[in-house]
């Protein structure tokens, strides 16, 4: 097999990986057992290849889908990375590009460590996930099979009126095939110019204990703001969201992860950033909802470490904030 010419780079090294662990299982048991176990190996393996014409290239994918998700479990992105090359049908070269484009996205956030911490799951399992949902009113469990992938699949129209109007919103319907490619690609870009901010850099150190919890909303929520206003007073942002949602951790003795999302959702704090036209609006009314609000303070030994924390990562940023009212909330 390693004698072949294959398409694929990626496709060789899994073939000289499987070559590589089955000498290392070889070498691993004692020299006069190592025939026996050869030939049971050998007599076990299954070698098939399935040939399909050009002009099938979606009954490729379809199959692909199927045929994976019967052994080990693809994932969500495995999944709509097949989803998607379905719909472009008519230009092989254009697919095998979004293909390659697409495995070269997988593989270089595979040296992260967590995996939250890959840019396209923070960025579309995270923060867009949430705030598509937040804006309709809509819940979740976390732990349901393929949720990310029903998110992003092609939304169904009316074959008479094709989809028009590419905008790459973070809330708009997805359209099937090389929309989807660029509205990722769009996300992902914006994401990354949002973590070389300095807002985003002094939130994000709020990651101990089940602070990360707050942490992860307050960035999704910002990241919203973000998409929306970019640059312009996001620090102030920031400082507001980040009190509104700590809210949340002062009231309760004992955080529980959902109805942390669900307060968030309540908070419709993604709909006032929506239907702004100006940071002054939003910023003005999460002001006057926050001044509304009867004040806690942290009682427990949790709420105080995760004040002193939280306060600890945004006086990093405080230099930014120009609303001297918004501020001094902090003092």
């Amino acid at each position: 097999m390693l004698q072949q010419q294959y398409q694929s780079l990626l496709a060789e090294k899994y073939i000289a990986y499987n070559k590589f662990f089955i000498g290392n299982l070889l070498t691993s048991v004692r020299r006069n057992n190592r025939r026996k176990l050869a030939e049971k190996l050998w007599s076990r393996i299954e070698f098939n290849v399935l040939i399909l014409n050009d002009s099938s290239i979606d009954l490729a994918y379809t199959f692909f889908s199927n045929e994976n998700s019967r052994g080990k479990a693809l994932s969500d992105f495995d999944l709509l990375k097949a989803h998607h090359l379905r719909f472009v049908t008519d230009n092989q070269e254009q697919s095998m590009h979004l293909a390659k484009k697409w495995d070269k996205m997988i593989l270089k956030a595979e040296d992260t460590e967590s995996n939250a911490e890959k840019d396209y799951i923070r960025t579309l399992s995270i923060y867009i996930y949430r705030l598509r949902h937040w804006i309709r009113n809509n819940t979740w469990d976390n732990n349901t099979k393929y949720r990310v992938k029903r998110e992003y699949e092609a939304a169904p129209y009316i074959p008479e009126i094709p989809p028009f109007g590419e905008r790459f919103h973070w809330n708009e319907s997805i359209q099937g095939g090389t929309h989807f490619f660029g509205f990722v690609e769009t996300m992902r870009s914006q994401f990354k110019s949002f973590t070389e901010t300095s807002s985003y850099k002094a939130i994000h150190g709020l990651d101990t204990e089940t602070h990360w919890w707050y942490r992860d909303v307050i960035e999704s929520l910002l990241f919203g703001y973000y998409l929306k206003f970019g640059e312009t007073y996001l620090a102030d942002a920031l400082l507001l969201v980040a009190k509104y949602i700590s809210l949340h951790r002062f009231k309760n003795g004992k955080a529980n992860f959902g109805k942390l999302l669900q307060y968030a959702s309540d908070s419709e704090i993604i709909m006032m950033i929506d239907r702004a036209t100006s940071p002054t609006f939003f910023l003005a009314e999460l002001l006057r909802r926050i001044r509304e609000t009867d004040p806690f303070t942290a009682q427990t030994n949790i709420q105080k470490r995760y004040q002193n924390r939280l306060y600890k990562c945004l006086h990093m940023c405080i230099s930014d904030v120009e609303i001297d009212i918004i501020a001094n909330l902090y003092k």
